[in-house]
């Protein structure tokens, strides 16, 4: 469990997903989460906290070989993350 806490504090420190899962959850939503970028890849893989007792959520979205822009993609991931979010959150 303490290596466990000791991961999820190293990734609360990388800003580098602001377009991708952070930018799916209401601001202020603490995401610790890890990019990654290669030739025909965009992924997010993070921890979010939710409010109140709600505890925390594990996302992973990853795209391979997409036709869609870089830009596109994270949105997408975005969006991904938002819904995740508003069904654990909002029960949607």
């Amino acid at each position: 469990a303490l290596a466990t806490v000791a991961v999820a504090l190293s990734l609360a420190r990388v800003v580098t997903g602001d377009r991708r899962l952070r930018a799916g959850v209401p601001a202020g939503t603490p995401v610790a989460d890890k990019t990654g970028t290669g030739p025909s890849t965009t992924n997010d893989v993070g921890l979010l906290t939710l409010p109140g007792e709600k505890g925390h959520l594990a996302l992973a979205v990853m795209l391979d070989g997409s036709k869609l822009s870089a830009e596109q993609q994270e949105d997408l991931i975005a969006e991904v993350a938002r819904a995740a979010y508003d069904a654990h959150v909002k029960g949607k």
